[in-house]
């Protein structure tokens, strides 16, 4: 598992997975509460790498599918 250390750096640590819940994990060693974690880290993660951590984007109010988009029927 990657974990972001506060200096922006990688911490690759084993973890014990105690259940797998399907779409998530219950770990019972190896990690803390409010750490950064990295989800489906690269090949090429390595200790001491620094890292920043993105923020997602918003969807925008003119994706598909969206009401305002629409033009009434004549």
């Amino acid at each position: 598992m990657g974990v972001v250390k506060p200096d922006g750096t990688v911490e690759i640590r084993k973890i014990v997975i105690n259940q797998d819940l399907g779409s998530k994990l219950e770990v019972s060693e190896g990690l803390t509460e409010n750490e950064q974690l990295i989800v489906n880290p690269s090949d090429g993660l390595a200790d001491e790498m620094a890292v920043k951590i993105a923020t997602p984007k918003k969807p925008t109010a003119t994706a598909a599918g969206s009401s305002s988009a629409r033009k009434p029927a004549s």
